[in-house]
């Protein structure tokens, strides 16, 4: 019953496999509003809780650039994502997209997810952030700790092969094999 507190400047100073590991409790929580607001501003069509779900996904990956984030794919992607999770879907595999870019951005929503998974089975906690409560609920039943770590390891690596310009369909071809 031991409970570790880390301390760092920013997430992005904490190596990927840490951050999946850890509860992070930040204190830049007016950050996500400030972001969700853009995002509504930016897109006036996009409801509260899409809007919420972008913002913890652009706060999550501080790299990312709202302007050219592409919110209806990332729909796209968390919608098959959940399916995944949630063993509705059993072909989530083959919905990885063909192109780089939308690959990139596809594996770092599943990592997410998988972090939130992670973060409720540790915490018991199930809460709003980039998943809505009953989209985590969905997922957390179907989805173990040790799954969820597993998946994150799996969605990481391919992630690097994508971002260090590896063969797209060889990345394709890792995923299908280690999923």
């Amino acid at each position: 019953n031991v409970r570790f507190i880390l301390t760092a400047t920013s997430r992005a100073s904490l190596l990927a496999t840490v951050r999946s590991r850890v509860c992070i409790i930040s204190d830049n929580i007016k950050d996500i509003v400030s972001i969700q607001r853009k995002i509504m501003q930016q897109k006036p069509r996009i409801d509260e809780n899409t809007a919420r779900a972008m913002a913890h996904f652009a706060a999550f990956y501080e790299r990312i650039d709202l302007k050219e984030l592409n919110f209806e794919q990332t729909l796209q992607f968390i919608q098959n994502a959940v399916g995944f999770f949630s063993a509705e879907k059993k072909d989530a595999a083959i919905s990885f997209p063909k192109k780089r870019e939308e690959l990139s951005l596809c594996l770092k929503v599943y990592m997410l997810i998988c972090r939130e998974i992670a973060v409720a089975k540790c915490t018991n906690v199930i809460q709003d952030g980039f998943l809505t409560k009953d989209e985590l609920c969905a997922c957390n039943a179907k989805t173990s700790m040790k799954k969820a770590h597993a998946l994150y390891d799996i969605f990481e690596e391919a992630l690097i092969y994508t971002e260090e310009n590896s063969n797209v369909n060889a990345t394709l071809a890792f995923l299908s094999q280690k999923i």
